[in-house]
């Protein structure tokens, strides 16, 4: 009997528990006003006004931005939403909601960051100093043009690191790695007149067949000599040399020798001496280029060189050939057609130094058949 009657009375307890259970609340998501992202870690408080002397109900939004508050009794409420946080960063969000009973509302809550990023300032050109108007700026992937005098402005854009690339006709592309701070940022960018700017453009990469190289070499770069110029072609490959023993021709399978004015047909073992310094250079020119890939201690300049007729960009690192250890730096072009192709190499030592200067042509300024046709 005394058995049953414990039973009985948890089983009353139980049901009255349930019967005062909260079925009704409000849940929602804080999110930034400006930048949309969830915010955590904000207190969201309920009071009743229906009566002021009830508690206030308060819970803390999740990593997620999630927020969740069960109230009893239903009614009329006021929500505020407050970073209370020693660093505080956002303005105290209120509102009055009405909640009925056994309904769960649900209320969206976007709050306005007190401190707001934007960044404005002038676009000039470097070596005058005057306004660019026009430049497109982008910050990764928000990008606005400069009005009169230069001017821009970035309103409401995220702070911390970004890449700053700005384009404008008659103008290298300027690209750094740039650190946006928090709040008001007055920046003034300085860009470089093209060195291509009033060169015709070759749109199509397929004519950009045949390259020059001046190879110049001695004990430094005061004192030096030019001893080998080469006309390489691609498509299809033939090959000029001028050095020392005079001027070679590779077409293809022939080879050609300069005698009297005019190419004789020589045997490759005739050919053989300008044929060496040939795979000599691509030899050099293959560690270089396979030292620059690893990109391991490799310094790159953030503002570019104008080397010949491009703008390249100067990266230097230490570099080992043939048992000796050298100081190198290798300009590669960073805009139009050319993007990605060398400008000049140097590798250099006390008592050694090496040059090699690059002009790009096409195949009709540059022909291997038609100086054959015309000696």
């Amino acid at each position: 009997m005394r058995r049953t009657f414990t039973f009985a009375v948890l089983f009353l307890m139980v049901a009255t528990l349930s019967s005062c259970g909260v079925s009704q609340g409000i849940k929602g998501k804080v999110t930034d006003k400006i930048y949309g992202d969830p915010v955590n870690a904000v207190t969201v408080t309920l009071q009743n006004l229906d009566d002021m002397a009830l508690e206030p109900i308060t819970t803390q939004v999740n990593e997620k931005g999630e927020y969740e508050v069960s109230v009893n009794p239903p009614g009329r409420y006021r929500i505020e939403v407050e970073d209370k946080r020693n660093n505080f960063q956002y303005v105290k969000f209120i509102r009055a909601v009405k909640i009925e009973e056994d309904k769960i509302e649900q209320l969206d809550v976007r709050i306005e960051p007190i401190v707001k990023t934007f960044i404005h300032g002038q676009v000039l050109a470097k070596d005058t100093g005057k306004p660019v108007e026009g430049a497109k700026i982008r910050f990764d992937s928000e990008e606005v043009a400069t009005g009169k005098n230069g001017i821009y402005m970035l309103k409401y854009t995220r702070p911390g690191p970004r890449v700053v690339t700005i384009e404008a006709k008659g103008y290298a592309t300027y690209k750094q790695n740039y650190n946006l701070s928090q709040g008001e940022t007055i920046e003034d960018f300085k860009i470089s007149p093209s060195a291509m700017a009033d060169k015709p453009i070759i749109k199509n990469l397929t004519d950009l067949i045949s390259y020059q190289v001046e190879i110049v070499t001695g004990p430094n770069s005061e004192n030096v000599s030019s001893s080998t110029k080469m006309i390489v072609n691609h498509l299809p490959f033939g090959l000029k040399v001028t050095n020392k023993n005079g001027t070679g021709l590779l077409n293809l399978t022939d080879q050609f020798i300069k005698k009297s004015g005019k190419y004789e047909k020589v045997s490759q073992e005739e050919f053989q001496a300008f044929r060496k310094e040939y795979d000599s250079f691509s030899a050099l020119y293959n560690e270089v280029v396979t030292r620059i890939a690893s990109g391991k201690d490799i310094e790159t300049s953030k503002e570019p060189d104008i080397i010949g007729e491009f703008n390249a960009i100067r990266n230097t690192f230490k570099f080992e050939h043939s048992g000796k250890d050298y100081n190198a730096t290798m300009w590669v072009i960073y805009e139009g057609p050319f993007l990605g192709l060398p400008a000049k190499i140097v590798i250099e030592r006390p008592g050694d130094y090496i040059e090699f200067n690059f002009s790009l042509f096409n195949a009709i300024e540059n022909s291997i058949d038609k100086e054959l046709k015309n000696p």
